[in-house]
């Protein structure tokens, strides 16, 4: 493999983690956003803290896990697509 294609692979394959950790920062503050609209108090992220009971923190990391496994493997194609184009020659 050549210098330019090593590159250019190296480029694309940060350019998708990028993309994915970006995606997966925008889907979590939307579902703490919409948690704090829905129930009018912030997410349970700290079982250590007093008002924040284990049960209620495991569901929420639960939760959230689930639904930013979904968000990635449905963005996760579109990512490929644009990172690729956007490399193209």
């Amino acid at each position: 493999m050549n210098r330019r294609k090593k590159q250019k692979t190296l480029l694309e394959k940060a350019l998708m983690g990028s993309a994915v950790v970006l995606s997966a920062y925008v889907v979590k503050t939307g579902v703490d956003t919409a948690y704090e609209k829905l129930t009018g108090s912030t997410a349970p992220r700290n079982p250590k803290e007093p008002e924040v009971s284990w049960r209620r923190a495991l569901l929420w990391s639960a939760t959230t896990g689930a639904l930013l496994g979904v968000a990635k493997a449905a963005m996760r194609p579109k990512i490929d697509s644009g990172v690729k184009k956007l490399l193209s020659d």
